[in-house]
């Protein structure tokens, strides 16, 4: 028999079980749309910690997978969200994913398989550059925009009626590096190429051209360090920044006359380099305008690193980047600036001489004597790789030398060796990202900071301490570990 006492309990208690059985309910109900969402959903090896991701945007990978899929709601992956990472080998790029911008994997070394979906629209320059294990991408067949073959990404250019083209155009977005050819044959239906295509491509030796291309972009044929040979076709008209840059085995580049432009650093770091210009021009591929070449159109010589024409005619003048270069058929043998041995350029060897503007330093030397050019007429100089020292002096008060390029192999740089250059004042007035000029391996020649107190950072290895004197500011200066004051 329940009491009265008991009854009432009990009618007090109902409400709240059913209270408490309704909000389980909910709960349950709530967590079960969340997992059948289809948004929801994540593909088996996705973990949403290991992104980075601003609003659709992957700005980074942070994880540690070898194989990665990129989430469903993503639609850019951001420029170097995966640059130089060591651990990946596979990716998958889903259908959501519509731009890829610039280096995103850049340096990814150990990359071997990557899948893109159909949405892809866009790609930026260097996407893949210097992924040395990449041979293939897999590109869905869905995809409209780009395609893969013969270890190139292209991207596809619909055909123009109007110029009765019957074929979609390429232009090649990327050469992986990790192609084994050791030849490249470029299709003629190339009519472009874009920025560090061809970037680190190491076991290239031999490139012929399409005969549509009209430029080498800036950075297209960079650290293709096993490229000897490559022939410029008539098409060509310019050979933009550095697109050659530490190609350190070629040793030939045919350049027509219908190229009109060169940049200067185009060539920087090619040491080998020797041209040879064709005495009669191939009528089927000169265009309609180029000049007439049934004559010889001169010596190549290298000067500086850079590739000119060494014109017969007098007074010719040949364009480089923005400058002009009046070029002597008298040119000087190099080797009688350098010491017995050919390893050092001779202390004083062109101080206060007005009629040096380029200057190439032969492979073998390892060091630049004092005052080596000091007060010289030099607009340019690259320190090629191998060079250890830079004499005191050396390159002082050089009053049109706008362009230094110097390598990490140089490990002593002498006081006031750039001092009174543009290339040094240019900086100095520059807005750089930090107040240190650290060149060579690591060697602190320039300071622009403010500070009171200054914590050098560790990527310094020397400074010398002339570097400081006018910073009347300074009241304290720290070393990183291992930095030495010369």
């Amino acid at each position: 028999m329940i009491s009265k006492q008991e009854r009432l309990s009990a009618e007090h208690r109902q409400p709240f079980c059913t209270v408490v059985v309704s909000i389980m309910w909910i709960c349950l109900l709530s967590l079960g749309s969340w997992f059948l969402n289809p948004a929801m959903i994540l593909r088996a090896g996705v973990n949403t910690e290991d992104f980075l991701i601003e609003g659709t945007t992957l700005v980074a990978y942070q994880g540690t997978a070898a194989s990665v899929s990129i989430p469903d709601s993503v639609t850019v992956i951001g420029a170097e969200a995966f640059k130089g990472n060591q651990k990946i080998t596979a990716v998958t790029i889903p259908e959501g994913v519509v731009r890829l911008e610039a280096s995103a994997f850049d340096g990814c070394n150990r990359l071997t398989q990557v899948s893109i979906g159909s949405g892809l629209q866009t790609l930026g320059d260097g996407v893949f550059s210097g992924c040395d294990s990449l041979k293939e991408v897999t590109i869905s067949p869905d995809n409209t925009k780009f395609t893969c073959e013969d270890g190139t990404l292209y991207q596809k250019e619909k055909a123009d009626v109007n110029r009765h083209q019957t074929e979609d155009s390429l232009i090649i977005c990327q050469v992986f590096a990790g192609r084994e050819k050791e030849s490249y044959r470029m299709s003629d239906r190339v009519t472009g190429i874009r920025k560090y295509a061809f970037w680190g491509c190491s076991k290239l030796n031999q490139i012929t051209l399409s005969n549509a291309l009209t430029e080498i972009p800036a950075y297209a044929f960079s650290n293709c360090t096993g490229l000897k040979q490559i022939t410029i076709p008539y098409s060509v008209r310019n050979i933009q920044m550095k697109a050659f840059e530490h190609c350190k085995n070629l040793v030939q580049i045919d350049l027509p006359k219908s190229v009109r432009e060169i940049h200067k650093t185009a060539f920087d770091g090619c040491n080998q380099l020797e041209t040879e210009i064709p005495q009669v021009a191939n009528e089927k591929q000169k265009p309609e305008e180029t000049v007439s070449a049934n004559h010889i159109l001169g010596e190549a010589v290298i000067v500086g690193n850079h590739a000119v024409v060494l014109m017969d005619s007098a007074g010719e003048e040949v364009l480089t980047g923005n400058e002009v270069y009046q070029l002597r058929a008298d040119r000087p043998d190099i080797t009688a600036d350098l010491s017995e041995d050919r390893t050092q350029v001779k202390r004083r060897v062109h101080y206060r001489d007005t009629d040096t503007r380029t200057y190439r330093i032969p492979t073998g030397v390892t060091a630049i004597g004092e005052f080596a050019f000091a007060r010289s007429a030099l607009t340019s100089i690259t320190i090629p790789d191998g060079v250890t020292e830079i004499g005191y002096a050396a390159f002082y008060h050089c009053d049109e030398l706008s362009e230094v390029t110097i390598p990490p192999s140089v490990t002593k740089i002498g006081k006031q060796a750039f001092d009174k250059t543009p290339w040094m004042n240019n900086w100095m007035i520059s807005d750089t990202p930090t107040p240190y000029l650290i060149v060579g391996d690591g060697i602190l020649i320039a300071y622009k900071g403010q500070d009171v107190i200054l914590q050098l950072p560790k990527e310094i290895k020397q400074a010398d301490s002339s570097v400081f004197k006018d910073h009347k500011e300074l009241t304290q200066v720290t070393l990183a570990d291992g930095t030495r004051v010369l």
